[in-house]
C-alpha cells in the first residue's frame, strides 16, 4: 500500500482540488494523510468535510493547532502511515499525481530505498516558474550541494517516496522543522547507506504559495534555510 502524507499550511484554496485529483487517479491500494499545520484559514474544516463526504476512501486528517513547520508536520504524518511505501507531496498539486505514480512504479521495480522527483534533471518539465523563483531554486540547489556534498540536483521538489523499512532508519535522525526537512531526509539516507534514485518530473509553479509566493517570503525562508543547512551538515559530519 502507498501512504501519501500531505502537509498543509493555509491551503483552503487548493486542498480540495488536490484531494480530488489523488482519489480519482490512484487505482492502487493507498491512504492519504493530510496534516493541517497551524492553519489560520479553513483548511482543517474543508479537509474534514471532504473526508466525511467520502467515507469509503482511506483519508485521514492529523490537525496540528500550533504550527510546527513542514518538517514537524511530516514527522507527525509519517508516524501515522501504514503503507509499505511511504512518501509525501505538496498540498498545491505542483507535482502531478501521474508523476507520483511513476515514482511508485520505479521504487517497486527497483532495488532502491527511495525515489525523489526532480525539476532540474534533463527531461524535467517545469511550467510557469518566474525568474525570481527560478534563480532562487538554482542558487539553493547549488548551496545544498556545496554545503552537504549531496549528489542530487534538486533536493526540494515536493514529491518523495521511501520504502517503509528504509524510512524506519531515517526517521529517528530527523530534526529539521522547516523546508530543509528534504535535505535532512537525504542526509539521513546517505548516513545509512540507502540508495535513493532521482528522476525527472513535471512540475507546475504555484505562485500563490503561502510561504514562497512573494519575493519577501522567498528571501525570508531562504535565510532561515541557509542556517538550518549549516546545522544539518554539522549534525551529519
Amino acid at each position: 500500500m502507498l501512504s501519501v502524507v500531505i502537509p498543509a499550511y493555509n491551503e483552503e484554496k487548493r486542498i480540495l482540488r488536490t484531494l480530488q485529483a489523488y482519489t480519482e487517479a490512484l487505482h492502487i491500494p493507498y491512504e492519504l494523510i493530510v496534516v493541517p499545520n497551524g492553519c489560520t484559514d479553513n483548511t482543517p474544516k474543508l479537509v474534514q468535510q471532504f473526508i466525511s463526504a467520502h467515507e469509503s476512501l482511506s483519508i485521514r486528517s492529523v490537525v496540528i493547532p500550533k504550527a510546527i513547520g513542514k518538517g514537524g508536520a511530516l514527522r507527525k504524518g509519517f508516524a501515522e502511515a501504514r503503507g509499505d511505501v511511504v512518501g509525501f507531496v505538496d498540498a498545491d498539486l505542483a507535482t502531478p499525481v501521474e508523476d507520483v505514480l511513476h515514482l511508485y512504479q520505479i521504487l517497486k521495480n527497483s532495488h532502491a530505498n527511495g525515489v525523489i522527483a526532480s525539476r532540474l534533471l534533463p527531461g524535467s518539465r517545469v511550467h510557469g516558474r518566474g525568474i525570481v523563483r527560478g534563480i532562487a531554486s538554482y542558487l539553493f540547489a547549488s548551496l545544498v550541494r556545496y554545503i552537504t556534498d549531496l549528489e542530487y540536483r534538486d533536493t526540494q521538489c515536493g514529491a518523495k517516496l521511501f520504502t517503509r523499512e528504509s524510512l524506519s532508519h531515517i526517521l529517528p535522525e530527523l530534526t529539521a522543522n522547516d523546508m530543509t526537512i528534504d535535505v535532512d531526509l537525504l542526509l539521513a539516507a546517505r548516513k545509512h547507506g540507502l540508495k535513493i534514485i532521482e528522476t525527472p518530473s513535471e512540475w507546475f509553479d504555484r505562485a500563490d504559495s503561502a510561504q514562497l509566493g512573494s519575493p519577501l517570503g522567498l528571501f525570508t525562508s531562504g535565510i532561515k534555510m541557509f542556517f538550518t543547512l549549516i546545522k544539518l551538515q554539522r549534525k551529519y559530519e
